[in-house]
């Protein structure tokens, strides 16, 4: 048999298996089965994707329902609007539907490549949805699952990234890579025994890409150091998917052990198991709860927090509008008030409240009458400013025989994490630091002179819960 046919069947073969598998599935409200599968197909009008496109509007079965062929203009290159116009020439002339969605990249926080994917699969969604599709299949083939392994490999990735792309990305509108397993290679070989044309992105020979320098530089390299190098990877791939998959499961039964009704952490269940699988449920526990992913380096330092920590309770990491926190033997994440700011600064006057709250803040400053305290004339004389920042460099003197220490050793010393330290309500009152909550008050501001009563301040945090 020659290697055109072959190349014919491969591609066949997966396009079968990809509405057998789609109409097999059900969520347990709605199944496919005996449903037509309709499609959105991504093509950008490249080998891979146009090769997709003509297999699919090829493939005949009863199965098979509409075929939606989705261009994504991103207005990068000079070409994309002839690119669209081919792509939607092909889909004409293979008699299937064709829409095209702009999209443009009004930022590069996560690099230029990052954000155009998450455009295009927000696109792709869209028209998913507004068609009610069943799937959205692209063409990613095994290169590109090898190029996606080696860059994730070359970022200290772990499993989660190891393992590459999926067959099926679950979803409300699943996304479905059928040429997984089949290399450009064999692509490239069906595209012409099909007499198929197609685009050449200039930017895929930009080596400043590092998926490019790897696919033209270092995968070649490896074809040559070993043949079946590909193959191979992908079968080590594919283990790599398969152990990910039990861990997902020990995970899961280990973090059912330790939840309370409530969906919290029972932190003496919690802290039996492994300091790695400690860490696994940890972050498993995150994501059940929405919480934004975290760096191994944060995440190492807050789970070394919890171990260690003394304190009844403790706000482990803020981030947007949720909380990390520790309630006694409980790890729970809390609702942040819309209003908290770790900048927060309120200047006021003291006129001989036994207490004050301020607004937006859950805790109580109360002025208690001491004989070590500051002298009520001087808490009167001048505006106090009550604030949050951190003030890290900040010196304070808290002992007679002690010197003044930053704040940052302070925090250090009374094991107050970085991301508490944010939430640490301070008093300052003509430029100087004069009180900072669980640590104490600046003794050299207690020597004004007078005949009045003294005071201390104490902030009183309200329930956590």
């Amino acid at each position: 048999m020659s290697i055109l046919p072959s190349a014919a069947k491969e591609v066949n073969a997966a396009i079968e298996k990809l509405y057998k598998d789609l109409s097999e599935r059900g969520d347990g409200l709605e199944s496919f089965v005996n449903k037509k599968v309709d499609l959105v197909v991504a093509v950008s009008g490249g080998c891979d994707s146009v090769s997709l496109l003509k297999a699919i509007a090829g493939y005949e079965s009863p199965l098979k329902g509409r075929v939606i062929c989705v261009y994504v203009n991103h207005h990068i290159s000079p070409n994309a609007d002839k690119w669209a116009a081919k792509c939607k020439a092909r889909a004409k002339k293979l008699n299937v539907e064709f829409v095209e969605k702009d999209v443009f990249i009004r930022s590069k926080e996560q690099g230029l490549e990052a954000e155009a994917r998450t455009l295009r699969y927000r696109a792709l969604n869209e028209v998913a949805e507004a068609e009610n599709c069943s799937a959205i299949v692209t063409a990613h083939h095994l290169d590109d699952q090898i190029e996606t392994f080696l860059i994730q490999w070359m970022r200290g990735s772990g499993l989660s990234g190891l393992i590459g792309m999926p067959y099926i990305k679950e979803g409300k509108i699943p996304v479905v890579r059928p040429f997984l397993k089949i290399p450009r290679k064999r692509l490239e070989t069906y595209a012409r025994s099909q007499h198929l044309r197609w685009v050449e992105d200039d930017s895929n020979t930009d080596e400043s890409y590092l998926r490019n320098f790897l696919r033209l530089n270092v995968i070649p390299e490896l074809e040559r150091a070993r043949a079946g190098f590909k193959s191979a990877a992908g079968r080590s791939i594919e283990i790599l998917a398969e152990t990910s998959q039990i861990l997902n499961e020990v995970d899961e039964k280990a973090l059912q052990k330790c939840l309370d009704e409530d969906g919290n952490v029972r932190l003496d269940r919690w802290q039996k198991f492994s300091l790695p699988l400690q860490a696994r449920v940890f972050r498993l526990w995150l994501q059940k709860k929405e919480f934004p992913p975290l760096p191994r380096t944060r995440l190492e330092e807050i789970l070394r927090q919890i171990r260690e920590s003394k304190k009844k309770a403790i706000c482990l990491r803020s981030q947007g509008k949720k909380s990390i926190v520790v309630n006694g033997r409980t790890l729970l994440i809390r609702e942040v008030a819309s209003d908290e700011n770790p900048d927060y600064s309120v200047e006021f006057t003291w006129n001989g409240e036994k207490e004050m709250r301020f607004k937006g803040l859950a805790g109580t400053l109360r002025f208690v009458e001491s004989p070590d305290g500051f002298e009520d004339c001087y808490l009167k004389k001048k505006p106090l400013l009550f604030t949050l920042a951190k003030r890290s460099r900040t010196r304070i003197k808290i002992k007679k025989l002690r010197p003044s220490k930053t704040l940052k050793a302070l925090y250090q010393e009374m094991n107050i994490s970085e991301y508490e330290r944010g939430k640490v309500p301070k008093i300052i009152r003509d430029g100087k630091l004069i009180y900072v909550a669980g640590i104490g008050e600046e003794i050299r501001e207690k020597l004004y002179q007078g005949n009045g009563k003294k005071y201390s301040f104490e902030w009183v945090e309200d329930h956590l819960l």
